[in-house]
């Protein structure tokens, strides 16, 4: 026999020395091009350089708009490319002799498998039929699994849904496909069709859609919540704010759910159409053999590492001792499976299979919910890894299924979960030194915790029954009790009247904590991680609410009136509130390090940026360990009316036209008013003394330094932050098409400070200054609406001078928290997108009465070969700049911008209009 010499060395090179998972990685990082080069150099390198796998990550990571499966992935993306593959339609396979490889192998087996034969050796999961519904709360409930039978007889969808019908019917649907990743796929159901009957993938894509309800909204309507599982306090819940709830799940043999927890700890159900899928569970906290489990301390996320659900039952599950495998089922057609919270669950589609399935929060889990919502990270870890956790909370992997202890050994079964699922025990891990409430940067698995506390208000006021459960949540969830006692103090020292027990849960969801007392407003100022930075904060909006007064503007009938303002501090266990005008220290334990004239503001925010050069360089790691003692507050009248986010579902188009113009008045006078007196300058303009400072000149163009005068300080510093930090913004908020995220530093200038700059003969000057209110939201603006009087009369055009009709009779402006000097143009982008909803003749009659120009007079571009400084580029810059994801309302509302290929079409899509604005506004003037 002729011997056949190993070709491997020769056909690598210097790259034999690694591993061939190790070449298979790096390969991963080339582009398409580079790989077709690269197969051409050797035998070798021609098959990795053509495994499907590899294709496919290439196409997944670099795909933009609808995915097209082209028959094979390494074809697919040449398409992509616009090129042709060089393998042309011919099916012989080249053969290559002396090369053989284990990890190749078994990739093509994980590809290739047949799954008809998975027998299941473990520990069984309950099979019921016609359960009652007290049998299922005492017995299931947060306590262990079930496969329920006969739910779903009467479906329309049992009957009809195939994947030949949902083509027929839904074929050209776009819906969100992928794999065990968050990364973003989108396909039309026909091509997806194709796909499955096509793949060969050893992890293939799969439809797992929570927006399907909107893509198809008819498929809804062929299914039902089972009865065991109607109970959803996610239900109270404004359709904004709810997290994902619902998906569609429809895969072919081997795809699937590797090992995880449902996110919020949520229960859920998951009723199987067509197909077969095998479930495997372990209980909570016993982390399933394979699994990495990562708590992230800085943000209070968990991560969970793990092999495919195919990869774990091919490689792990067969290693396992029978004692140590988990609780299995096979699903078949017509059967429901319950999953309690806390569960982990891994699953595999045997078959190609169709699948309903959602996330429910019911009386039961509901107190786990919270508290997985809650701030902190070490109760999340406990809660998913258990005792491995309490051993090292940073990150754990569990060698086997089975937790030991000194006295006793954890099997699995019908049982309570482990202690370390306990939920008192895991509140009392909650991290409340750690700032997640009032952080605007910090993600959850769902949502922000400010929306916690508005859906907590919502059941408070809905569900009396729940009340010592919602009480108890809150208390974990933002430390309720310490905040109502805070409000007590306050309310004793301004003989206001104590709030009843409807109110003793904060409003809204901002970041400040808002208590309704009476006809009173109490604000506790919270939202700023360092105490000092609080006071700041208060100091400007005292002195916000001072200049109005001074000088007479109309604006004071539209804004709240302040009643009281002070500081709320412990002292021996208990709160104690003193009065505090903003002006000077405050009359209490706090030392004065500089020298400053009676009746000054001097810690305004602005004030603060232009004496400490380090004020907005503060970090995560600039916060004291303890829990902050002293809080600054506000109590303000409250004013009549009705936010217009709940507003605005009465309201008529003509209603929203009136609003717009009454709005345009309030911004004129709110950016018309006096500049404050900057505490750095005497009352004769001569400079105080100061603390000795370097700050960093701004870089305006290559050939010169500039730096900008003092009250643009803070705001500049506020835009350079988000400049730098543009991409990764962009990307962590997972709404910006990935090519253009990869542009943006292309298209923002080099430093914001150009967008107010002024260029008159070669020589910056920034504009004016104004006050802005930096946080326009329809929660920040109070309606008040005349009741409907007869049919309303047509419309004025909305750009003329009569008056328009509509019920808005007045317009309050609250919140100026996050008050600020800067450009004014930078509060159109929150009136626009968030007010207005992105509606073009509601801005044009804002700005009918806004009786200003934001336009620049500039006689030459601000740097040769840059965007020239037009009215839509500043505001586009100023929307990718926004403090909040001013951008997730762009491509909400012009969804078709997902496709834009520049910034410019995003531009001119969203902001081109105002390219007239400044001959309108001359015409009209």
């Amino acid at each position: 026999m002729e011997r056949i010499e190993d070709c491997r060395a020769a056909g690598l090179g210097s790259f034999d020395v690694l591993s061939d998972e190790l070449i298979c990685r790096l390969l991963e990082l080339l582009a398409a091009e580079d790989l077709a080069k690269l197969s051409s150099v050797s035998r070798v390198f021609y098959i990795f350089c053509n495994e499907e796998p590899l294709w496919m990550k290439l196409c997944s990571n670099n795909v933009d708009g609808l995915l097209k499966y082209a028959g094979t992935w390494r074809k697919t993306v040449l398409e992509r490319l616009g090129k042709k593959s060089n393998h042309g339609s011919s099916n012989a396979k080249l053969h290559v002799h002396g090369f053989s490889s284990l990890f190749l192998y078994r990739r093509w087996y994980r590809c290739n498998v047949n799954l008809s034969s998975f027998e299941i050796n473990g520990h069984m999961i309950d099979r019921r039929h016609g359960l009652p519904l007290e049998e299922f709360a005492e017995s299931y409930d947060v306590k262990q699994p079930l496969l329920l039978c006969g739910l779903a007889e009467r479906w329309p969808a049992m009957q009809n849904w195939s994947i030949d019908y949902l083509v027929e019917h839904y074929g050209k649907c776009v819906f969100k496909v992928g794999q065990n990743s968050n990364k973003k796929i989108l396909m039309c159901f026909e091509d997806y069709a194709y796909y499955m009957k096509q793949q060969h993938d050893e992890e293939p894509l799969y439809i797992f859609d929570p927006k399907f309800g909107e893509v198809a909204p008819s498929l809804v309507q062929d299914y039902e919540v089972p009865g065991l599982f109607k109970e959803d306090l996610f239900d109270f819940m404004d359709k904004e704010d709810r997290p994902p709830f619902r998906w569609l799940v429809i895969g072919p043999a081997r795809s699937g759910a590797s090992w995880h927890v449902d996110p919020a700890l949520t229960s859920a159900w998951n009723t199987l159409i067509r197909g077969r899928k095998r479930w495997a569970l372990y209980p909570p906290g016993r982390v399933p053999p394979s699994v990495i489990v990562h708590a992230d301390e800085d943000e209070g996320e968990v991560d969970i590492d793990s092999p495919t659900s195919l990869q774990w039952w091919l490689d792990v599950y067969p290693a396992l001792k029978d004692e140590d495998k988990p609780l299995e089922c096979i699903q078949f057609p017509g059967e429901t499976i319950f999953v309690p919270s806390g569960w982990w669950h891994c699953v595999l589609n045997l078959d190609n299979s169709l699948a309903v399935t959602q996330n429910f929060v019911n009386t039961a889990n509901f107190e786990l919910v919270c508290l997985d919502l809650s701030p902190g990270f070490h109760h999340k870890a406990v809660a998913r890894a258990g005792r491995l956790a309490m051993q090292d909370h940073a990150s754990v992997v569990a060698n086997g299924p089975v937790l030991e202890d000194a006295n006793k050994k954890v099997h699995l079964g019908p049982q309570q979960p482990d202690w370390s699922f306990n939920l008192d025990f895991l509140a009392s891990l909650v991290n409340h030194h750690k700032r997640h409430l009032v952080s605007n940067s910090v993600r959850s698995d769902f949502f922000l915790s400010q929306s916690l506390r508005k859906w907590l208000l919502k059941l408070w006021h809905s569900r009396l029954d729940l009340r010592k459960q919602i009480w108890k949540s809150a208390c974990v969830a933002f430390d309720a009790k310490c905040l109502l006692e805070r409000v007590l103090s306050i309310c004793n020292m301004h003989n206001l009247p104590q709030p009843t027990e409807t109110e003793q849960l904060p409003l809204g969801n901002g970041s400040n904590p808002v208590f309704l007392v009476g006809s009173y407003v109490v604000k506790l100022c919270l939202d700023e991680a360092l105490e000092d930075k609080a006071l700041d904060a208060v100091a400007s909006e005292l002195q916000f609410y001072s200049v109005v007064k001074k000088s007479g503007s109309p604006l004071r009938h539209v804004i709240p009136e302040i009643v009281a303002s002070g500081i709320v501090y412990l002292e021996k266990g208990s709160y104690k509130a003193v009065a505090w005008d903003g002006q000077n220290e405050p009359n209490y334990e706090i030392q004065k390090k500089n020298s400053f004239r009676s009746g000054e503001f001097h810690r305004a925010r602005w004030n603060q940026a232009v004496l400490n050069p380090s004020y907005t360089d503060w970090s995560e790691e600039d916060v004291p360990e303890g829990r902050n003692t002293q809080c600054p507050y506000i109590v303000t009248s409250k004013c009549d009316g009705q936010d217009l986010a709940h507003s605005r579902e009465s309201m008529q188009e003509e209603d929203i036209l009136s609003l717009a113009d009454i709005l345009g008045k309030h911004l004129y006078n709110l950016h018309n008013l006096p500049l404050p007196p900057m505490c750095c300058s005497s009352a004769t303009g001569e400079k105080q003394a100061k603390p000795q400072r370097k700050v960093k000149p701004v870089e305006f163009r290559k050939d010169s330094m500039y730096k900008p005068p003092e009250e643009w300080t803070l705001f500049m510093c506020m835009m350079r932050r988000q400049r730098e930090h543009s991409i990764a913004r962009l990307e962590e908020w997972e709404c910006v098409p990935p090519h253009l995220i990869r542009q943006v530093e292309e298209y923002l200038p080099a430093d914001p400070v150009a967008l107010v700059a002024r260029i008159n003969g070669g020589v910056p000057k920034l504009s004016q200054p104004a006050w802005l209110h930096m946080d326009i939201t329809d929660e920040n603006l109070q309606v008040v609406l005349d009741p409907p009087a007869g049919n309303a009369q047509e419309m004025q055009h909305v750009l003329s001078k009569e008056e328009v009709n509509g019920s808005v009779k007045t317009c309050h402006v609250l919140d100026f928290g996050d008050v600020c000097l800067g450009d004014p143009l930078y509060d159109l982008v929150g009136v626009y997108l968030d007010v207005f909803k992105g509606n073009p003749d509601f801005l044009k009659c804002f700005l009918a009465s806004y009786h200003h120009s934001f336009t620049l007079n500039c006689t030459e571009s601000w740097q040769s070969g840059c965007h020239p400084l037009e009215l839509p580029y500043r505001a586009m810059c100023y929307t990718i700049l926004h403090e909040e994801n001013a951008l997730g309302a762009v491509f909400g509302i012009w969804k078709d911008l997902r496709t834009a290929c520049t910034w410019k079409e995003v531009e001119e899509k969203v902001w081109g209009f105002l390219v007239d604005y400044e001959n309108v506004w001359n015409q009209i003037h």
